[in-house]
């Protein structure tokens, strides 16, 4: 086997590892950090307060739209550039993630 194919499986087992999925959980929380400013902004901190940001991304990505339902209470975000329209934001929260879980998997991942 090539070490490109064994490198390959050990990164998708250490993708499924519990500190893989633990990685990917964190960069899911940054994105919605990131593109919704909720640690220092005022546009979505009632929402903020209510929701952790693992739980407005996954939101988020499940409604396909900024807004959503939990619980019977309804919640609307408001991306950091309020130009930005909901499908490019929608982009560019997918985008963040998937930059952000690649880098932090790649920068833990050691072969062999």
């Amino acid at each position: 086997m090539s070490d490109q194919v064994l490198s390959n499986k050990e990164y998708n087992q250490f993708r499924e590892s519990e500190f893989g999925k633990t990685l990917i959980s964190q960069s899911e929380a940054d994105a919605a950090s990131f593109l919704f400013d909720l640690q220092s902004g005022e546009k979505n901190s009632v929402v903020a307060e209510k929701l952790t940001p693992k739980e407005i991304y996954t939101a988020v990505s499940l409604a396909s739209s900024l807004s959503f339902e939990i619980n019977g209470v309804n919640y609307y975000l408001e991306p950091y550039y309020s130009e930005m329209s909901e499908q490019v934001a929608l982009e560019v929260l997918q985008d963040t993630q998937t930059s952000l879980e690649n880098s932090l998997l790649s920068s833990h991942f050691k072969v062999g």
